[in-house]
């Protein structure tokens, strides 16, 4: 069974608010809820993401 991580994004500009909620699979599996009018940079922030957390599988892998 993979291990499962979530973490919650408040980004607060002016009026307006979003949440990202993030729960993310060691098993490279990233699932992404949602709450803002601004959906592309959701997707290019989930797209950031998902390469960070690759980057810091590969440098674990690398120290085992």
């Amino acid at each position: 069974m993979s291990a499962m991580n979530s973490s919650t994004l408040s980004i607060k500009k002016e009026e307006e608010i979003e949440r990202i909620d993030i729960d993310y699979l060691i098993s490279d599996v990233l699932i992404i809820k949602a709450e803002s009018v601004k959906d592309k940079k959701i997707f290019n922030y989930a797209d950031y993401l998902e390469k960070q957390l690759l980057k810091i599988k590969n440098k674990k892998a690398v120290l085992e």
